[in-house]
């Protein structure tokens, strides 16, 4: 009868080792994948900096700025940023356009210190040259994509950075038009939200967290939107794009779009095209310069039309 049991217990043992085996051999391939990030070189300066509220730029200039992925297009494009010239101006309203995969996101990127290039100039009211990690003291990115926590709307907005007043919280708000939301669901900043925001619209998450951004990017003289209405209605996204401008007078402001709508709310346009950019200015002259824009972000307004909402 011990024997009996032993067996049987070795039986359990080796059941549950095979069991969990599968998890033990997906644990073991995720640690290795983790291989290159460990032995990838730090920055030296990659530490995260604090926004320069008295940064007294007004004309940053860009000039043979160029970037590209480790591992390029597999169809044999080239990937990254080539030869980008651009002169930006403190208070301007600058809107990003260009096909898919024309390198807008990866611009904003480089833009915000997040990408480094590997060639190129950055200056200052034409002073001497900058290294290009000074970009993170004044510039902030709102991505495109929403992340929704399960907590109420204060919790949401103040992740990492509890220290904001209500009424910094309340212009956050105001400034990406979720005040609205809370309005019509008769909530507030203790208001309950669903793990990833599934008690919202898609264009509610992503006022969400716009205000989030708007939040984090107190203080930026450089604000950089990665598409930051694509889920919104016509309306709502002009209100947002207004508000979000009175939020941020003294801030250049460029915002990557697709839509025709929204052109009017901007100063400049900036074309980009397979990594460069293929025009740049004032906007009326660049839409007279390149008169298919309008045909194309037309296009791309009512392809998108039907996944809108407020």
């Amino acid at each position: 009868f011990m024997i009996y049991q032993y067996a049987q217990q070795t039986a359990s043992v080796v059941g549950s080792m095979a069991a969990n085996f599968q998890s033990f051999a997906r644990m073991h391939t995720d640690f290795q994948s983790a291989g290159p990030l460990w032995d990838a070189p730090v920055a030296p300066d990659g530490a995260a900096q604090t926004i320069d509220r008295d940064m007294p730029w007004q004309r940053l200039a860009i000039e043979g700025l160029r970037w590209g992925y480790d591992d390029a297009s597999r169809d044999g494009r080239p990937g990254g940023l080539h030869d980008v010239a651009l002169t930006l101006k403190r208070g301007e309203r600058i809107a990003l356009v260009g096909p898919s995969g024309g390198g807008k996101s990866t611009l904003l990127r480089a833009l915000a210190g997040l990408y480094l290039p590997t060639q190129g100039v950055l200056r200052f009211d034409d002073a001497a040259p900058r290294e290009w990690a000074s970009l993170r003291k004044l510039a902030t990115l709102i991505p495109q994509e929403t992340e929704v926590f399960e907590a109420s709307v204060r919790e949401n907005l103040t992740f990492g950075e509890p220290q904001h007043g209500d009424a910094a919280l309340e212009a956050a708000l105001h400034a990406s038009a979720f005040d609205e939301v809370l309005a019509a669901m008769h909530g507030n900043l203790e208001t309950p939200l669903a793990e990833r925001g599934f008690n919202l619209s898609g264009g509610q998450r992503q006022r969400l967290c716009l205000a989030r951004g708007v939040l984090a990017a107190e203080g930026s003289s450089l604000l950089l939107l990665d598409e930051p209405t694509s889920a919104l209605d016509a309306a709502t996204e002009a209100r947002v794009l207004d508000r979000i401008a009175a939020h941020f007078p003294d801030a250049c402001v460029i915002a990557s779009i697709h839509r025709l709508s929204v052109l009017s709310h901007f100063d400049s346009v900036v074309l980009m095209e397979a990594g460069r950019v293929r025009d740049a200015g004032p906007r009326d002259e660049v839409l007279a310069r390149q008169p298919q824009l309008l045909t194309t972000l037309s296009t791309r307004r009512a392809e998108a039309l039907p996944s809108v909402s407020s």
